[in-house]
């Protein structure tokens, strides 16, 4: 390689010299000499060098290795050490740095010439990492989103409502029978935009579980049928092109049609025992494992060894996502699908 453009950073006018002869020699450019890390990292902003050459002892004010560890980081410029400190304290924090390269004063011509093309050739193979991690990750971003649009369009033919909050209760995305559900049921409302809940003591309990990320499933009692919302945290927002830091995808739901063949479908799609299937469709009603007990007319203890069953087949471990699965998974487009 020749033509490379570097910065020399040293506080001796006689060693910046000679080591600019000496990468003249080897055909490389050096536009630009400095002795202090202040005005090198200005020097990197601004221009963008191949390389830098960097002494650790600069006098006063920021050294050497703070200089080098923020070219790095945030300016991704490879940057070699050229200093006479070799004790271990300096040695230690500068390795933490990851530098391109270690040369130590005295030098030779050769130890200048082999650790520049070598830094050059690792910053090269560098980037062309970073830049496939970069297209990898827009990549798998346009992916997500595209998933999350064919989701949206599935989910608008649940007749469960969807929803799709940050944690101020701000709706992303909301299906129509979400938005159905908001518009005719007094316990929900949609203010400018926010997702609400009408009743104080269930309002409180769950913004307290958004606080703490939680999964969770809140009862709604109603003159009619209760009202069941599942809540289930979104690990990366990002990933679904959402700006929030926090957020959560909102399930409601307080009817499922083609009732009478929910047993058949989670029995038959999770190998499930007749029991099981009847304790997780049961659940999905009512997501309350003592209800349930009840009214099954077993105890605790035995529903409750049925649901460990039921989440080993299933491959889940908490009951929100259990009910998530169901009611959104495959068995939920036969359960919930419209006629």
């Amino acid at each position: 390689m020749s033509g490379e453009k570097i910065l020399i950073v040293d506080d001796s006018p006689t060693t910046s010299d000679m080591i600019k002869m000496y990468l003249e020699t080897l055909d490389y450019e050096v536009p630009w000499m400095t002795d202090s890390a202040e005005s090198a990292i200005g020097l990197v902003k601004e221009n963008s060098p191949d390389l830098v050459l960097m002494d650790i002892n600069l006098g006063e004010g920021m050294d050497g290795i703070d200089a080098a560890d923020i070219m790095m980081k945030e300016y991704k410029i490879p940057v070699i050490y050229v200093t006479a400190y070799s004790d271990k304290t300096t040695l230690d924090r500068a390795k933490d740095t990851i530098p391109f390269g270690f040369i130590n004063k005295p030098f030779r011509m050769d130890d200048l010439k082999v650790n520049i093309e070598i830094a050059l050739m690792r910053n090269i193979i560098t980037q062309e990492e970073r830049d496939r991690n970069i297209e990898e990750k827009i990549y798998q971003d346009h992916v997500s989103r595209l998933e999350f649009f064919l989701l949206s369009e599935a989910m608008d033919h649940l007749v469960s409502g969807v929803v799709v909050i940050d944690d101020n209760l701000n709706i992303y995305y909301a299906n129509k029978a979400a938005n159905n559900i908001i518009d005719s049921r007094k316990q929900f409302k949609s203010k400018n935009g926010k997702f609400e809940i009408t009743n104080r003591k269930t309002r409180i309990e769950f913004l307290e579980k958004l606080k703490k990320r939680k999964n969770m499933v809140l009862t709604i009692d109603t003159e009619k049928i209760d009202l069941n919302i599942l809540i289930f945290p979104i690990d990366n927002p990002s990933a679904y092109n959402l700006d929030a830091a926090s957020s959560f995808i909102i399930f409601l739901f307080d009817s499922v049609c083609n009732a009478d063949k929910i047993e058949e479908v989670v029995r038959t799609l999770y190998k499930l025992s007749p029991t099981e299937a009847r304790v997780a469709s049961h659940l999905v009603f009512n997501p309350y494992l003592t209800d349930v007990a009840a009214k099954m007319g077993i105890t605790y203890h035995t529903a409750r060894t049925h649901l460990k069953k039921i989440y080993l087949k299933t491959e889940t471990n908490k009951l929100p996502a259990l009910i998530q699965k169901i009611i959104t998974g495959p068995a939920g487009i036969l359960i919930h699908a419209k006629d």
